[in-house]
């Protein structure tokens, strides 16, 4: 009976010590790839919003200045 309660207690020591530490490092690794893939993702994001903002303001502008160059020869 002494020998099964040690073998339990070894059991959960090694458990403990060893299996859960490798499963919270797969866990962390899985976490910090999805990190890396949302970083990713936001900044391809902003640099596409960053573009079409300059594409805007270009396409807003042109109108506006050839607006104010007919009324400038009336």
């Amino acid at each position: 009976m002494i020998n099964i309660a040690i073998g339990v207690a070894v059991g959960v020591a090694v458990m403990a010590f060893l299996v859960m530490p490798a499963v919270s490092a797969s866990d962390r690794a899985k976490v910090n790839k999805q990190t890396v893939k949302f970083s990713d993702q936001i900044a391809t994001q902003k640099s596409q919003i960053s573009a079409l903002k300059k594409n805007w303001k270009h396409t807003v502008q042109i109108p506006k200045l050839q607006r104010n160059r007919n009324r400038l020869r009336r």
